[in-house]
């Protein structure tokens, strides 16, 4: 009877042996305390329930065994190690086991629990760790993590996935708490840019500042519900033009000066008073002018959020290099430039003076077909391809026979929806005194172009939407309070044409007065005999005034390292070599005044 209970306890032990190799394995959490090196025992029909419990008291451990565990044990076990009858008995028998550092469990292999934990804060990998470190975490039943998803698989004894829950659960406990103080502190950060401006551009265009907003601008815009108009405008207000105001007289006016400031802003009403101010808001947002950054105050987790805007608005704009030429051609010759101030579209003639034109040019666009002559003190704007260098041929023909001028060709490079300003005026000052005050008020008078364009690509090529201001004025011969008159003449226009085409304004006529000295060198110059050797011209004449506009869309990465360190003369307005007339011949002249 003896031996077949050995057998049949064998062949027990080699089956289960394999069913449950893997969680018979060696390596735990805690070491378990065995009073003795060697525990022998013979029972005989005995329950397995008080055979594991009469094991561990008589080990000294205390033991929670699964009401589940059933089974009857006979056999004699001598001089076995505590654990080696720990594992003999649980392979026998399909048990699991777990110690958790002060009580042994029991389980039947069908009570193993799975359970899947979600970690939205803690790492997974904090987990192991702090397991380890309690000495909780056993080899036998490894966990299966998802680092990135935050996802821990955990299977084994009931005690043991309870303990694991708890401790991921009092990790994510700590670190949400810990998130939550990270995100409610309050942060600085500081955020470089690279195309855009932390800060506001303001720009002055005579006596106007054009405030174009900046990144921070932005940002508080945003953050505070207001569109900035309000401020800009304020900001872009026309100034005053009087230059170091004077009011009174003698010693006595330098208190009452300082009380008459010019265009004084009011108080907030909240500021008004001897109360204090509110406090500053928050979050905060300021620039950094010499970093050209963003300095942000607010908290931990809504940085990200600026980030994404930052990210957003710093990014590379366009550069475009207009090219203008003002022209001045005689009234009587105008009908030679042969220009077409019309665009058709289907046989319907569109267009006109002082017109704002929106468009795009087609396959019907064409040039010098109507024979519509310009009508004194008109405007009118056309398209012109091939970046107008064909019209510019015309003139330099007709600048040839005195017949037409090119009073000036200035060229800048701006930004992509950044106003370009091109600007030759002159200036003086008017002094008005009245009973106590003296003031000193510039008056100017020239050409002034600004020009805002925005480029555009679709799939037809790049296109460039200009918004054109052009102001032209004049000192005439006119006089109001012993104040001389100025003449100006405003056009305001869009257009959209290709890039490299050129935009034509102009057509307007005005009155051209020429005092031309002409001298032979050096001899015009001796006293008393000077007057044979030199001529006085005066000439009036009725000019129009053209300006031809072209924008060209620059790509930096085309430009070679030759073109940015050789200087060299542009070839936007080199034409064909026009001939020279031998009958003109000019020893020396000098414009001594032009109207």
């Amino acid at each position: 009877m003896k031996a077949a209970n050995l057998h049949s306890q064998a062949f027990r032990f080699t089956l289960f042996g394999i069913l449950f190799a893997a969680i018979a394995t060696s390596g735990f959490a805690a070491e378990i305390p065995w009073k003795s090196t060697s525990y022998t025992v013979q029972v005989r029909e005995e329950s397995l329930t008080m055979v594991m419990q009469n094991f561990c008291a008589d080990q000294g451990i205390v033991a929670v065994i699964s009401e589940n565990v059933v089974g009857k044990v006979s056999g004699k076990f001598t001089k076995l190690a505590p654990s080696d009858f720990l594992d003999q008995m649980t392979s026998a028998y399909g048990l699991i086991w777990y110690f958790d550092g002060a009580v042994l469990y029991l389980h039947p292999a069908s009570e193993i629990q799975t359970t899947l934990i979600t970690m939205s804060f803690a790492k997974v990998g904090r987990l192991v760790t702090a397991l380890k470190l309690v000495e909780l975490y056993d080899e036998r039943f490894p966990l299966k993590t998802l680092e990135e998803e935050g996802m821990v698989y955990v299977s084994g004894p009931p005690r043991y996935v309870e303990l694991v829950t708890q401790t991921a659960g009092g990790l994510e406990a700590n670190a949400q708490r810990y998130a939550a103080m990270q995100s409610s502190r309050d942060v600085v950060e500081v955020i470089p840019l690279q195309y855009a401006w932390a800060d506001d551009l303001t720009l002055t265009f005579n006596d106007r500042d054009i405030v174009v907003p900046g990144v921070v601008t932005v940002l508080r815009s945003i953050l505070t519900g207001n569109t900035g108009l309000e401020s800009i405008e304020n900001r872009d207000r026309r100034r005053s033009a009087s230059v170091g105001k004077l009011k009174g007289t003698g010693m006595r006016s330098l208190g009452a000066a300082e009380d008459d400031e010019i265009d004084p802003q009011p108080a907030p009403a909240e500021q008004q008073g001897d109360e204090p101010g509110p406090p500053q808001p928050f979050p905060m947002v300021m620039a950094d002018v010499r970093n050209n950054a963003v300095v942000i105050r607010d908290k931990q987790e809504n940085i990200h959020f600026y980030r994404e805007i930052i990210e957003t608005l710093d990014v590379p704009a366009g550069l475009i290099e207009i090219h203008a030429s003002i022209i001045e051609v005689n009234t009587d010759f105008s009908h030679e430039l042969g220009v077409d101030w019309r665009y058709e579209d289907e046989g319907q003639a569109s267009g006109g003076f002082f017109a704002t034109t929106e468009r795009e040019e087609d396959d019907t666009f064409a040039f010098g077909n109507s024979g519509l002559t310009l009508g004194e003190g008109l405007s009118f704007t056309t398209i012109l391809g091939d970046a107008g260098k064909n019209f510019l041929a015309r003139i330099r023909a007709l600048e040839a026979d005195g017949k037409a001028d090119i009073i000036s060709r200035p060229s800048v490079l701006t930004l992509d929806n950044v106003e370009a300003q091109l600007e030759t005026n002159q200036t003086f000052y008017v002094r008005l005194e009245g009973d106590r005050e003296v003031d000193l008020f510039n008056v100017s008078a020239g050409v002034t172009l600004r020009v805002m364009p925005h480029i555009i690509n679709d799939e037809q090529g790049a296109k460039i939407r200009m918004s054109v201001s052009l102001e032209d004025g004049n000192v005439t011969d006119g006089r109001v309070d012993n104040i001389p008159v100025v003449q100006k003449t405003t056009i305001n226009t869009q257009a959209m044409i290709r890039d490299n085409q050129s935009l034509l304004v102009g057509g307007y006529v005005m009155e051209k007065r020429t005092n031309t000295l002409k001298k032979v060198p050096l001899l015009g110059n001796i006293p008393l005999f000077r007057h044979l050797f030199r001529h006085k011209e005066r000439r009036n004449e009725t000019v129009e005034r053209l300006i031809l506009i072209t924008p060209r869309i620059v790509n930096l990465d085309r430009i070679s390292l030759h073109n940015q360190i050789t200087p060299r003369r542009s070839n936007f307005y080199d034409t064909q070599p026009l001939p020279l007339d031998p009958n003109r011949f000019e020893l020396e002249t000098e414009d001594t005044g032009s109207r």
